[in-house]
């Protein structure tokens, strides 16, 4: 079977779902043998380049130049790169990724390309949906990141459905096998979350039903792991409700599974979600959860839909949190039964073959 060589460009290499997931499978597709991989990070590097640098057969290509200068001299120079490497699959990250690779495309000098979207197209503004159907054809191949994602494009965007293909962000749970699930006493729960502090996320609904939870629970303690935009603004709600004392912000953790090993109950009351990672890692960990009803999060919880809530709803949140809280020796068997699911549907080995699959199919016609 003949090495193929495979182009992936994205933006960055900091830390974030996309990158992530995008390092993820290449390492496990390089680590077979039968895939040469080479990943340009087209405005900055970032601190995934020395995971994935330690990899075989997988190669950084240092970034022409910084920041939107870097898109401009990067879409100039593709051409020339691509007749350098002779990339059997050109792979497109991020609507920023689309913008830069789709040069050489419509040049009609590229090989096969694909692009992984991994937001809910229903938000896009018009212009960028009318961009996307036009360029739709020098596209081989869409990939999207749930089943959610798929119907948005078709809805929203109206691209074809049979040019778009589902495969799963991934997840490496061989890096929490060593981890056991070990909450504290029922009576003083630790309700947590890993999420960017984005108004996306609806942390401040998480925060806003905290205190049904407190009146039920006067020992519970409020876990918030992650930073972004709205910390500042999301600390003031928790003082302005009187809970800043229940409410412990950690900040952005490297690996935080050792703190979601810790967690009662994982909440996730993302306002709009295309997939949710974290959410994911918590569930293999076998952490009762409770999630909003949105985009790809059903898709995560089909096998306890019972656990998922309205969005933007704070006291249904903290009612469903209660109701799991009081019944916990049910919900952290039922958690761990749906531990084994995850850990199978959302596999980085599985997901990262069938993307594989796919890249074979579109040079080798198979």
């Amino acid at each position: 079977m003949k090495r193929l060589r495979v182009l992936h460009l994205i933006p960055t290499l900091y830390i974030g779902g996309a990158e992530l997931d995008m390092v993820r499978k290449a390492r496990v597709l390089a680590s077979r043998g039968d895939f040469e991989i080479f990943i340009l990070p087209f405005q900055s590097n970032g601190p995934l380049s020395e995971l994935v640098c330690c990899s075989p057969r997988v190669k950084v290509i240092p970034p022409y130049k910084e920041g939107l200068a870097g898109m401009l001299i990067t879409s100039l120079k593709l051409p020339r790169l691509l007749r350098q490497l002779h990339p059997h699959i050109i792979h497109l990250h991020m609507f920023r990724g689309e913008l830069v690779g789709l040069f050489p495309s419509v040049l009609r000098k590229a090989p096969a390309t694909v692009y992984t979207v991994q937001h809910m197209a229903d938000a896009d503004p018009l212009w960028k949906r009318v961009f996307s159907r036009v360029t739709v054809k020098y596209k081989d191949r869409i990939i999207a990141s749930s089943q959610a994602v798929k119907g948005a494009l078709v809805a929203y965007t109206h691209l074809p459905a049979e040019k778009i293909e589902v495969i799963y962000n991934s997840v490496d749970f061989s890096k929490v096998e060593e981890v056991t699930h070990s909450p504290p006493n029922p009576e003083q729960p630790i309700i947590g979350t890993v999420t960017r502090l984005h108004p996306d996320k609806g942390i401040q609904y998480f925060i806003k039903a905290f205190p049904a939870i407190v009146k039920e629970f006067p020992k519970a303690q409020g876990w918030i792991i992650g930073d972004g935009e709205e910390k500042v603004k999301l600390q003031a709600l928790a003082e302005e409700l009187g809970i800043r004392d229940k409410i412990k912000f950690w900040g952005w953790v490297r690996e935080p599974y050792h703190l979601l090993s810790q967690m009662s109950l994982f909440v996730f009351p993302s306002v709009t979600e295309a997939l949710g990672i974290a959410l994911i890692e918590a569930l293999g960990l076998g952490v009762p959860a409770v999630a909003s009803n949105v985009g790809g999060i059903p898709e995560v919880l089909e096998k306890k839909p019972e656990w998922l809530v309205p969005p933007c709803q704070p006291m249904e949140l903290a009612k469903k949190s209660l109701e799991i809280l009081c019944n916990y020796p049910q919900a952290r068997k039922a958690a761990q039964e749906l531990s084994r699911l995850v850990r199978e549907k959302f596999d980085v080995k599985r997901l990262a073959n069938q993307q594989g699959k796919l890249y074979r199919e579109l040079v080798e016609g198979g």
